[in-house]
């Protein structure tokens, strides 16, 4: 029979290993500076709204010329299969949830369209030039 303190020690154990083994399958914090990229992910995946290993990004489709459908996945607050990101000017400086890197105020942005309730993830942004980039988003983009 096993005293208090080595079931104690047992579980600890455990613990520390569920957490390597969890930790080994985040992906890293992105490191603050300006103008960098997160390196963990391709850029059409980077989660870095907040800069939280929670959350995942994809642009699905272009839907216009100023209006994009994007699946947003946190892990810790919501999830969105299909919402719609219109463009704007970025009002406050920020950090792109596509590819990581700094936005300043009156860069041309995507961010979640509010309708009549405002989405949990409503203070996220993506740079336009980041979405051009994408191949799928550019061959779209000659389309309209």
């Amino acid at each position: 029979m096993e005293t208090a303190t080595e079931t104690i020690s047992h579980y600890t154990d455990r613990v520390s290993v569920w957490d390597h083994v969890i930790h080994g399958l985040l992906p890293h914090h992105c490191h603050e500076g300006a103008g960098e990229p997160c390196p963990t992910r391709p850029a059409s995946r980077v989660a870095a709204y907040g800069l939280s290993s929670h959350i995942v990004v994809e642009v699905i489709e272009r839907l216009s010329d100023t209006s994009i459908a994007v699946r947003w996945q946190d892990a810790t607050r919501c999830r969105y299969d299909d919402q719609v990101w219109i463009s704007c000017r970025a009002r406050l400086k920020g950090r792109c949830a596509l590819s990581g890197l700094l936005i300043r105020r009156d860069d041309l942005i995507y961010k979640p369209r509010v309708r009549s309730t405002k989405p949990v993830n409503a203070a996220a942004m993506m740079l336009a030039s980041a979405i051009d980039r994408m191949p799928v988003m550019a061959e779209e983009a000659d389309a309209y």
